[in-house]
């Protein structure tokens, strides 16, 4: 999906799948709720859907929240 694409869409549904931060937690941000959404639409099989992930989308559009910890990123 072309970043302008990703961006529009994240404009429009931003405000219905934010979350709000927590004392005990930071959120997931819109832009990574919807990049793991549509990676998980567009796998043929949902343990494909984060196997390799390609340099996001979400980067561009949404900087405000740290991005979540990656499989690699975790050990």
């Amino acid at each position: 999906m072309p970043v302008n694409s990703f961006c529009n869409l994240l404009t429009k549904i931003k405000p219905f799948i934010s979350k709000a931060d927590t004392r005990l937690h930071t959120s997931i941000s819109a832009a990574a709720r919807l990049e793991a959404t549509l990676r998980f639409l567009a796998a043929e099989e949902p343990t494909q859907a984060f196997s390799n992930p390609q340099e996001s989308p979400s980067t561009a559009c949404d900087t405000s929240f740290p991005r979540p910890a990656t499989p690699s990123t975790m050990s």
